[in-house]
């Protein structure tokens, strides 16, 4: 007791009596290292979804700000994140060569892009919280069957434990990959509707003929014909086209109004995705993991009904 009491005081002297280049070394030392975590965890949240979409929005910013001066914009590396990077290369083109007012359409670009860092937090607090959750069974269970073992000596076969483990690790890939495969079958059909529509109404402001923009934009190609969601919104569309063609009516207020729906449907398949988010995580928890805890259970059951 006595040796220990003359330890902790002669520590705390040595602590006490450090040269101040010590503890300037330290301080260097400590305030380098958390710089560089810092920079570390900057890098890493840029590569992720949101990280992205943040930085797109920054992007679009600085391109309103450059257009709003009058200038064309210099600006040639584009933040990568989903349809927006391809669709803003060729709005920025067209600005380029033909003078297409952009400012309206980036402006829809830029709030619709906010409520996609919205849905995206939402997304990433969602599946956080699912894999915390799955974290907590694995704990439990695995710690119920450490305690358990230590206090009645239950022995069970190797293969009871990979058993286990199995059905763990088969949730976290099922979830993992359930919900990329959700989110791209819900959002893969907005893309080139939405590229498309603003190339068109972007070559329509500009006064390309009737043909030509709708051959460059291929308008009337893919998804917006396809999907049964977007059928009446095709039908306008057509409608419009065939009314600029045969009477020469500007269709560009009605494909706004169709891009405005666009986007709405699209914000409603936010809140359907992060249901069938919760309903993944629901049903990986109910039949992977509670399964995996309710089989250790069995096992002890057989196990007292042997002895």
């Amino acid at each position: 007791m006595l040796l220990s009491v003359i330890i902790y005081i002669l520590f705390f002297l040595v602590i006490l009596y450090l040269p101040d280049q010590v503890w300037s070394y330290f301080y260097d030392f400590f305030n380098t290292l958390y710089i560089e975590i810092k920079k570390y965890h900057l890098r890493r949240l840029e590569q992720t979804t949101i990280g992205k979409a943040e930085n797109l929005q920054r992007f679009i910013s600085s391109l309103e700000s450059q257009l709003s001066l009058g200038s064309k914009s210099t600006i040639s590396q584009i933040p990568e994140y989903h349809f927006y990077t391809l669709l803003l290369e060729k709005l920025i083109s067209g600005h380029r060569k033909f003078g297409m007012n952009i400012k309206s359409t980036l402006q829809e670009l830029k709030l619709n892009l906010i409520k996609e860092i919205q849905f995206e937090r939402k997304c990433h607090v969602t599946a956080t919280n699912g894999k915390l959750q799955f974290f907590m069974m694995t704990i439990t269970t695995w710690g119920f069957i450490f305690f358990s073992s230590l206090m009645v000596n239950i022995k069970m076969n190797a293969s009871d434990y990979l058993i286990i483990l199995l059905f763990q690790f088969i949730g976290v890939i099922i979830f993992v990959k359930g919900s990329r495969f959700i989110k791209e079958k819900i959002f893969s059909k907005y893309s080139l509707i939405i590229e498309r529509l603003y190339l068109f109404i972007n070559m329509v402001d500009l006064g390309f003929s009737n043909g030509k923009a709708v051959t460059e934009s291929r308008i009337l190609e893919g998804s917006l014909l396809q999907e049964k969601d977007f059928l009446p919104c095709a039908a306008r569309l057509g409608e419009a086209i065939d009314k600029w063609k045969e009477l020469g009516s500007n269709p560009k207020s009605e494909c706004r109004d169709i891009c405005e729906e666009i986007w709405h449907q699209k914000t409603m398949a936010f809140e359907h995705y992060l249901k069938q988010l919760e309903a993944l995580k629901f049903a990986v928890l109910a039949g992977l993991y509670l399964p995996a805890y309710f089989y250790y259970l069995y096992s002890i059951f057989q196990f007292f009904m042997e002895q």
